[in-house]
């Protein structure tokens, strides 16, 4: 039994029959999940399902998360219990693109410096503004969002580089391991943060890498809060030794008032919503049916989670 502790609109579950020959029930409230869990095979969650709900589906041996960070999972429970744990990872792309090229444009256009000047209708005709063709960004983490973004991120003229933990024969020649990293970062306009948050990449980007980066350069970080030394991004910005930041996550969401970020003129906020679009559900579960079909068919998953290295 396919149980889902997520809302899903009929449409969604109509299209996953269509692609699994399965019905998915949907526990959309307390009494519905303590009928279900105990009776599921599969469980499609959100990446905040608790230690609880899985000790309480004793039948559970795949999990679906919806979402492509996992880091909140608890994992020991789930390698006690051998179960199989895949991701959304691969609906992100094409909206986590937008942002980040939103983020780009507001910067190398000035556009968040006008939207600020419009409040004290301010005309600034005079503001340097440039193109974005020809400027390097630098993708940290190349994994299948940072790929998706890399080749879009080519149309618009923009010189990519990228490193990755693992890189493989398969890769672009632009791409390299995370040890040339020190050697890219005085070469990049734009340094664009997608790494998952593990134990290794905890404050991952801190007081040296952004001590490597030119002046002028913007760093981006659509992955985790806490990929990110905030105390030395906030010192680095405030001494100018980076241009900016266009920042979706946070150490702490929402993000508290009292942050200094909010002040800073030389950088955007959002509130982590990179990775989101209408329908993002239908989008996601788009990802299920082929994990689910290897499941069945006893196949490694096509977007399976390491168990130990926890992405």
């Amino acid at each position: 039994m396919i149980v889902s502790l997520v809302n899903m609109d009929e449409h969604i579950l109509k299209r996953t029959l269509l692609e699994t020959g399965e019905h998915i029930l949907v526990a959309s409230n307390e009494a519905e999940k303590a009928e279900l869990l105990p009776q599921a095979d599969v469980i499609i969650s959100t990446n905040r399902i608790t230690a609880a709900e899985i000790d309480a589906a004793p039948r559970l041996r795949m999990l679906f998360i919806l979402s492509a960070g996992v880091e909140t999972l608890p994992f020991e429970t789930l390698r006690a219990r051998h179960t199989i744990v895949a991701n959304a990872r691969g609906a992100h792309g094409r909206q986590m693109f937008e942002h980040a090229l939103g983020m780009m444009l507001a910067f190398s256009r000035k556009i968040a410096r006008s939207v600020r000047n419009q409040s004290s209708c301010l005309w600034e005709s005079s503001q340097p503004v440039e193109t974005l063709e020809g400027k390097t960004l630098l993708i940290v983490g190349m994994g299948r969002i940072g790929s998706y973004m890399a080749e879009k991120a080519e149309d618009f003229g923009l010189n990519v580089k990228g490193v990755r933990r693992h890189p493989n024969a398969g890769d672009p020649p632009y791409v390299r391991g995370l040890e040339q990293l020190p050697e890219l970062l005085p070469q990049a306009d734009f340094v664009l943060i997608l790494t998952p948050l593990t134990k290794d990449t905890f404050h991952f980007f801190g007081k040296n890498e952004f001590s490597l980066m030119k002046k002028t350069s913007v760093f981006l970080n659509l992955s985790r809060g806490d990929t990110v030394d905030e105390e030395a991004l906030i010192d680095a910005l405030q001494r100018g030794q980076i241009a900016g930041a266009g920042l979706d996550v946070m150490h702490a969401e929402p993000l508290p008032p009292e942050n200094l970020l909010w002040k800073m003129d030389n950088v955007i906020i959002t509130p982590h919503t990179a990775g989101f679009m209408t329908d993002y559900v239908g989008e996601a579960m788009k990802i299920f049916a082929p994990n689910y079909l290897a499941y069945r068919n006893h196949e490694t998953l096509v977007t399976q989670v390491d168990l130990d290295d926890q992405y």
